[in-house]
């Protein structure tokens, strides 16, 4: 279905951007937010909270851990 073809799609970003950009790149870091929200979003916790737990280690080094960003990754994240 549509969730599965959006996972797989962000799946595949994810995969390009490990190449293209550092470990602490900001878009990785968002990409993976959406990823593991995908993933929770279809019942795929174990998936999505690994993916989330990845894109808080990089957000927090971007974006700060008083972040919008960061909280509402905690808030997800705290649903897994």
């Amino acid at each position: 279905g549509e969730a599965e073809a959006a996972i797989e799609a962000c799946r595949q970003l994810v995969e390009g951007y490990r190449v293209i950009y550092p470990p602490a790149h900001p878009l990785l870091g968002l990409q993976l937010y959406t990823l593991g929200n995908l993933e929770v979003d279809a019942g795929d916790r174990s998936a999505g909270e690994r993916h989330l737990l990845e894109a808080r280690g990089i957000l927090t080094i971007t974006h700060g851990e008083a972040s919008r960003m960061v909280q509402g990754l905690d808030v997800l994240l705290s649903s897994c």
